[in-house]
């Protein structure tokens, strides 16, 4: 069952994206570029046919008009340095359309390819994670962290500092209790049933759902795994901030799995970084800030469009007009 659920996890996330690339302003602008520069090559073809026909009336002219030898092979010379620079000007432009049109598409595919990687290694653990921590929190209401916390968690800074006073509201303490380094009190029998769901195999047997040392032996499990997902997460945050991939293709698909595991994982991020530096998850910690923000900004733009929507029906009311 847990490989069914992968494998279907991995293809809708891939189908979403190509799907959103698709309806996407990149993938009009890609078409139509393509489209202005096969335009720009056969025009480039046009000029210089026409050029040499333009040459040879001239030349023709110039020999019927009894022009000296001398004459006519300095006015071909002029001739042939201006064309010869009007094409290498244009077959500049081609080239330099050329190079960016085939790093445009370098970096969509290499968007696709890690987009795949996303799928394979990470959309998987973040729901396990997050499973792991809402039954913790509350077994009967696994919404209750999302409402309580996750959606109410407002993050400056990534360090053990910026950690601790968080910690002064109740409900986020207790939540990050659970991550906290010298505490493994997320209940054995969440853990085994969350593992076995998931499909992990390779967990410790021995001991009892009750057994203190057994319960510390899972945590430091789920821990493990916490710690690896995000390891891959920086790997995945890297490519996108090197600007390798396409972030633009990326995010709208992939942010909300991305913030969501990093808010779940925040405590053990702060704790690495207890310098009171955020040396730890740099590219992480630089993706979170950069698609958050933009995520606020697009919500903050439907918000103003519906006030605008309101405020024109309102209008159309009080001038006794009835809205559509």
């Amino acid at each position: 069952m847990a490989i069914i659920m992968t494998t279907n996890s991995e293809e809708s996330t891939l189908k979403q994206l190509k799907k959103v690339y698709k309806k996407s302003k990149l993938h009009k602008k890609f078409a139509a570029f393509k489209k202005k520069h096969n335009l720009l090559r056969l025009s480039t073809k046009l000029i210089a046919l026409s050029a040499f026909v333009f040459y040879l009336i001239m030349l023709y002219f110039l020999i019927r008009w009894n022009t000296k030898f001398d004459n006519i092979m300095q006015i071909s010379a002029n001739y042939v340095t201006i064309f010869a620079f009007a094409i290498g000007t244009l077959q500049l432009v081609a080239f330099v359309n050329d190079a960016r049109q085939r790093e445009r598409r370098a970096k969509k595919e290499a968007a696709l390819d890690l987009a795949r990687y996303y799928a394979q290694n990470i959309v998987v653990k973040v729901s396990f994670i997050t499973s792991v921590l809402c039954r913790a929190y509350d077994n009967d209401n696994i919404k209750k962290l999302k409402e309580d916390v996750i959606d109410e968690l407002i993050i400056e800074k990534f360090t053990s500092k910026a950690l601790k006073k968080l910690q002064k509201d109740h409900e986020f303490k207790r939540f990050s209790n659970f991550l906290k380094n010298d505490a493994y009190n997320i209940p054995a029998d969440i853990l085994l049933n969350q593992f076995e769901c998931y499909g992990y195999t390779d967990i410790p047997n021995k001991g009892t759902k009750k057994d203190v040392e057994y319960q510390r032996i899972l945590n430091l499990k789920f821990r493990g795994i916490v710690s690896q997902t995000l390891n891959e997460l920086e790997y995945f945050s890297m490519s996108v901030n090197q600007n390798i991939s396409d972030s633009e293709m990326l995010f709208p698909s992939l942010h909300q799995t991305f913030l969501r595991i990093i808010k779940h994982s925040y405590p053990i991020i702060c704790q690495s970084n207890d310098a009171g530096r955020e040396e730890y998850y740099t590219n992480v910690i630089k993706l979170y800030k950069k698609w958050n923000k933009r995520l606020l900004e697009h919500k903050d733009l439907i918000m103003n469009q519906n006030e605008e929507s309101e405020h024109e029906i309102e209008k159309d009311l009080h001038k006794g007009n009835k809205p559509i």
